[in-house]
């Protein structure tokens, strides 16, 4: 789903499916570029990897809730249903670092 969601993105923004929207000067304010590097941190265990994990699914969630409610339409639709699958993705490593943490 992240690879899906990166794609999707990259597809929209290739395709300036999202130009002359308010979305592109949200995008710049953001500086967005280091949400498509990619860089890994180097977690210490288990704990410190799920951790990032979740710091990262709150920041998509947040930039997709953001996105849906900047556009309108399909566009809103598709962004929308990207913040829910964000919220899933923190719920199941919430519970994987629960099981770790115990």
């Amino acid at each position: 789903e992240e690879l899906r969601h990166r794609n999707t993105i990259q597809t929209f923004l290739e395709e300036k499916t999202l130009e002359d929207t308010k979305v592109i000067d949200y995008l710049d304010a953001l500086s967005i570029e280091p949400y498509f590097t990619d860089e890994r941190v180097k977690p210490k265990d288990l704990e410190d990897l799920i951790l990032e994990g979740l710091i990262r699914e709150k920041h998509s969630y947040e930039l997709y809730q953001k996105l849906s409610e900047i556009l309108e339409g399909s566009l809103s639709q598709i962004f929308r249903m990207m913040s829910h699958e964000e919220l899933k993705h923190a719920y199941r490593l919430k519970i994987m670092y629960e099981a770790v943490h115990k």
